[in-house]
């Protein structure tokens, strides 16, 4: 299987488990509808705000597996920008393999 189309399966399965969530968030706002958020003496439903929230952040993960899936089609190495890739300047006798290494070349 290609990195793309195991991001494409990720983005699904995120977004079967999100609508699973949201299926039973649903489920229990219509069989406890008198749930209600209270804070600093304010009260507010508290069923369509959870569900908003648990939506949006499935929305926004599977966008983002997607966009990865699309960049890695594109040819685009994810990882080439990634922390630490060069030798630490801090700490030069721990790298001094990967220093020799990059010399040669």
């Amino acid at each position: 299987m290609t990195p793309a189309r195991l991001l494409r399966l990720g983005a699904l399965v995120f977004a079967l488990v999100g609508g699973g969530i949201i299926a039973w968030l649903v489920d229990k706002a219509i069989r406890y509808p008198e749930v209600r958020a209270s804070q600093f003496g304010y009260e507010a439903p508290f069923w369509p705000a959870l569900i908003a929230f648990v939506l949006l952040c499935t929305a926004v993960g599977v966008y983002l597996q997607l966009r990865a899936a699309r960049r890695v089609d594109d040819g685009e190495d994810l990882y080439a920008q990634r922390h630490r890739r060069h030798p630490s300047e801090k700490y030069p006798e721990e790298y001094a393999s990967d220093r020799d290494d990059s010399s040669a070349r």
